[in-house]
């Protein structure tokens, strides 16, 4: 399970508000021993596509989920992501 956002590379600023978006997120458990998020970022070199990836379960579930679940979505996504 993860959680990926994909930016070309022309858009460095954007990449690093994202990132430090998703480090601050809160924990649903204050003061919990979970680690801190971690956002790994790797390029694909012939699109100069840069995707920022958060692969822990932990911070997924305290952290990411949480604001996914209190934020309104107008997408088709939406219905997939009550599945």
């Amino acid at each position: 399970m993860y959680f990926q956002v994909a930016q070309k590379n022309t858009s460095q600023e954007s990449l690093n508000a994202i990132t430090t978006f998703l480090i601050e997120l809160p924990s649903v458990l204050p003061n919990s021993k979970i680690l801190p998020m971690n956002v790994v970022s790797t390029i694909n070199a012939k699109t100069g596509v840069v995707s920022l990836v958060v692969n822990s379960v932990d911070s997924l579930y305290y952290c990411v989920l949480p604001y996914l679940e209190s934020s309104n979505m107008y997408t088709r996504k939406a219905i997939y992501f009550k599945l």
